[in-house]
């Protein structure tokens, strides 16, 4: 009786350290991601030649997840978005990027200009 509940233990202890092996590895992958790996996917997207653009948005979105707190990379990614939205004529989700640039910094003259000219051209 005595080795049948050790055999349990056993094997309830050898699962749980593979649960618990796995998630370490998933964690170390997932935290170790290059957004500049996603910029460059996006720019392969683009450069098709039928441009696939829900693609290219996806990547840039993980590189803006992925930026954390680099605000500079944030603001990078933003701006090459805003030019996907303009090839593709969407005016809305570009002034979108833009009033995100502004909100990471206030001080940002492209931003604000192009937002202006984007006001302008709307009214």
């Amino acid at each position: 009786m005595a080795k049948r509940v050790n055999k349990k233990i056993a094997i309830i202890g050898s699962v749980v350290l593979v649960i618990l092996v796995l998630g370490a590895i998933a964690a170390v992958l997932k935290l170790n991601r290059d957004p500049h790996q996603f910029i460059k996917d996006a720019e392969t997207a683009l450069a098709l030649d039928e441009p696939d653009y829900k693609a290219a948005e996806k990547a840039y979105g993980s590189a803006f997840a992925y930026a954390k707190k680099n605000t500079d990379l944030k603001i990078e990614v933003l701006f090459k978005l805003v030019d996907m939205y303009m090839d593709m004529n969407d005016w809305r989700k570009a002034a979108n990027c833009w009033n995100t640039v502004i909100n990471f910094d206030p001080k940002n003259i492209r931003a604000r200009q192009s937002l202006l000219d984007y006001s302008y051209q709307v009214a």
